[in-house]
């Protein structure tokens, strides 16, 4: 599978699941974990010059509580930077409020998922995004 997912979790026990359930059900695809928003635009910026086809990220899943800046802030900022990109952003957090989902589409998120309480339920959540984002989505590789 060619790309990688990013993933901005700033719970160590979330990251250490959902790489879990990465490594189970979609053992191709590269997962790149940033404990909070201002390593990931970091990162993104840093890329975004020299970025070459297997190294581009192909989804970023974006907790919304985070430590400082809150994943809709960084949302906004990705959005901001790369408006002409087409970059999948998918909110992956805790909250079911609708304050907070309509605030993440609002700044322009590809999705909003709640996380699941089941490992089970992780793994499907994984495979249903790489299988969309990753395998069958006809993203535009610049």
């Amino acid at each position: 599978m060619n790309g990688s997912v990013i993933y901005v979790e700033d719970e160590p026990d979330d990251a250490f699941f959902m790489r879990r359930a990465f490594e189970a059900s979609a053992p191709g695809c590269e997962l790149k974990i940033f404990t909070n928003g201002r390593d990931v635009l970091e990162f993104l910026d840093a890329e975004r010059p020299v970025r070459k086809v297997p190294a581009k990220p192909r989804l970023i899943l974006l907790d919304v509580n985070l430590p400082g800046r809150s994943g809709i802030d960084i949302l906004r900022e990705i959005r901001a930077k790369t408006p002409d990109e087409k970059l999948p952003v998918v909110m992956y957090s805790s909250s079911n409020q609708t304050v907070d989902i309509d605030r993440a589409y609002a700044q322009g998120c590809s999705g909003y998922l709640v996380k699941p309480r089941t490992t089970e339920k992780l793994k499907m959540i994984v495979l249903a995004l790489v299988g969309f984002w990753i395998r069958d989505n006809q993203y535009p590789l610049k």
